[in-house]
């Protein structure tokens, strides 16, 4: 099939795919080799679902999409980020030391990117994200359970406030959230949040950190001015 055979054979496979319609209002959706292809979650509060004509393949250099409105509507504009992990391979939570509720992750430590799904508790504990260096911007989903929005850490904020994808809301100071327990090189810590660890919940979280000469997470302060 020619979608199945692009150009491009040199570069690696993405391992989590973010789209979004620019040219009309529809969500979000993101995709990760983790999970699988077809298995969609969106930037707002929803479940994790199964969309046949969506995402159908992860390939080298790119994707392949179907027909689904908002992914691949006639003559609309798309956006998509792309990262690599590990292919697909994950291991166990190995590759972190100290934590404290099983996980499973696919990093990769060159990029300072992972993916890591695991069980909630109901109660604070460590996860492993398997990077070499502290997170300094997390994106974690309750899968499973309706109505979650994601929680956000940001090294900016730190772990003492979350900010939230797909509301207006600013910062909320909660010790639900991580409480108020900064990320380490091996773990992060999660408290009692639905969204962040609800017990037998399905969680997932994305995570990231600075590498010198390819990628920064920081913040600034505004002042209305045309800097």
């Amino acid at each position: 099939i020619k979608q199945d055979n692009l150009s491009e054979t040199t570069k690696g496979k993405p391992d989590f795919v973010w789209i979004k319609d620019r040219s009309n209002s529809y969500n979000h959706e993101l995709y990760d080799t983790t999970r699988g292809a077809l298995n969609r979650l969106t930037a707002e509060n929803d479940v994790e679902d199964q969309i046949n004509d969506g995402l159908q393949k992860f390939l080298k250099g790119g994707f392949s999409i179907e027909d689904r409105p908002g992914l691949n509507t006639n003559a609309s504009n798309y956006i998509s980020w792309n990262w690599l992990a590990n292919g697909g391979t994950t291991s166990a939570n190995t590759d972190g030391s100290g934590a404290t509720t099983a996980s499973v992750i696919q990093a990769n430590q060159t990029a300072g990117f992972s993916i890591v799904t695991y069980t909630g508790t109901g109660s604070q504990t460590k996860i492993a994200h398997g990077l070499s260096k502290a997170p300094e911007w997390i994106l974690i989903k309750n899968r499973t359970a309706s109505g979650q929005n994601w929680h956000v850490y940001h090294k900016s904020l730190g772990a003492t406030h979350a900010l939230f994808l797909g509301t207006s809301s600013g910062p909320s100071d909660s010790t639900e959230f991580m409480n108020d327990v900064e990320p380490t090189s091996s773990v992060f810590t999660v408290n009692s949040s639905g969204g962040v660890n609800q017990s037998t919940k399905t969680m997932l979280a994305y995570c990231w950190h600075s590498v010198e000469g390819f990628s920064k997470f920081g913040s600034y302060i505004a002042n209305n001015n045309a800097d």
